[in-house]
């Protein structure tokens, strides 16, 4: 039995039929909960606008409009039933969705302006492509192994953002920070050896080992920026390799389609997360991998600890060995990756850091910078490859 439902101002139902159609408009008002237990069409001629709060228990096929009004911050869809469908011809325009069920496949098109709350069921688009975006504002909370994206995720905007991606059950993110303009990008994950269409043997002289279980899928689709990544290891997916790696060595390697090779792009363990970060903006987009390095193709350098005090002790920054590499470019970075200091052949002495910004980044360029970890990049080139060294420096001159 189906249920059309033609020009109807809801202000508070409960609708149990086998089917319910929407042919015409509905609106859900603020403060209004409506819950269908069955297949909820909305037909091309339709419009819904959802002020209140949509509960699914099954299908959604949406070949009509549905949003919400442009001042409402109470539009709400959850979707809490079994194994649920989200298909149709047109995007869902959602303010908050929530995600409460055993499993989600989307066929259809969804766009979050606001949070996406992924308590328990996977949301699967790679097997049909279905479409998942997320605007500007918009962020998600409560992503576990219990509950992401398994498929493509579309992200558009200029803040940081975790890109809630992974499959066969493991929440695997990939993160973007440190963007200045608004670009768009698409993003999946891949539990596979990137060998298969990436080959390992052909990599940069730095890089080591590239890891053989997973790799992760970020493109620009649109904007001019390029971002800082971060993602982690994990012991149910990552290598032997990499997991054993020491920490000094786990870098980001990038498959350089321009080039036919695996570029590294640098990397920075951080202890509390497990996340390798590259620290400065990577140099393209397409397919990354964590990797290991030979530490004996690049400069020595040990945690500094710099005290610009004026005892003439630890008074400068002095990389070992970069008298061998004059065309190199020194950048340091606060941990939250600005820039406060860069400079080309650096020479440990009459090129050399000695605390102070050079960058813009502080108010006054007579102060040391605050005490504080900071990350400094080191990039050169050897036998025609470029080569990036990251390390920390821990400044401590107030």
């Amino acid at each position: 039995m189906k249920k059309f439902i033609n020009s109807v101002l809801f202000l508070f139902v409960t609708v149990c039929f086998s089917q319910t159609t929407v042919q015409s408009e509905m609106t859900i008002l603020k403060g209004t909960q409506i819950s269908i237990l069955d297949d909820f069409t909305i037909t091309s001629t339709a419009m819904v606008v959802n002020d209140g709060e949509l509960i699914l228990k099954r299908n959604l096929i949406n070949n009509g409009t549905f949003s919400y009004s442009p001042a409402s911050t109470t539009s709400q869809i959850n979707f809490t039933g079994g194994d649920q469908q989200i298909s149709g011809s047109k995007t869902l325009v959602l303010y908050n969705v929530l995600f409460e069920n055993n499993s989600t496949n989307l066929s259809g098109s969804i766009q979050i302006d606001n949070d996406a709350n992924f308590l328990k069921g996977i949301v699967n688009n790679r097997v049909d492509g279905g479409t998942l975006f997320f605007n500007e504002l918009s962020d998600h909370i409560n992503t576990s192994n219990e509950s992401f994206v398994d498929g493509t995720v579309l992200r558009t905007g200029s803040l940081d953002f975790t890109l809630p991606v992974g499959t066969n059950n493991f929440y695997r993110p990939i993160s973007i920070e440190g963007l200045s303009t608004t670009n768009s990008f698409s993003s999946k994950y891949v539990l596979e050896n990137s060998n298969n269409e990436y080959p390992h043997d052909k990599k940069s002289d730095i890089l080591e080992f590239i890891d053989t279980n997973e790799y992760w899928e970020l493109k620009r689709l649109a904007g001019d920026n390029f971002a800082i990544i971060e993602f982690a290891r994990d012991a149910n997916t990552s290598s032997s390799e990499i997991m054993n790696a020491d920490l000094e060595t786990l870098h980001i390697a990038r498959w350089d389609a321009d080039k036919n090779y695996w570029v590294d792009q640098g990397g920075v363990f951080d202890a509390t997360t497990g996340a390798i970060k590259t620290i400065t903006k990577v140099t393209g987009y397409g397919v990354y991998a964590l990797a290991t390095v030979f530490l004996n193709k690049i400069p020595p350098g040990d945690y500094n600890n710099l005290t610009p005090n004026g005892d003439g002790i630890n008074e400068t920054l002095i990389i070992t060995g970069i008298e061998k590499h004059p065309d190199n470019v020194l950048q340091i970075f606060n941990r939250w990756g600005s820039l406060v200091y860069e400079i080309k052949g650096y020479d440990n002495k009459e090129k050399v850091f000695k605390g102070y910004s050079n960058s813009g980044f502080t108010l006054n360029a007579s102060e040391v910078l605050p005490s504080a970890t900071y990350y400094y990049v080191i990039t050169y080139t050897v036998n025609g490859q470029t080569i990036r060294r990251v390390n920390y420096l821990y400044i401590n001159g107030k």
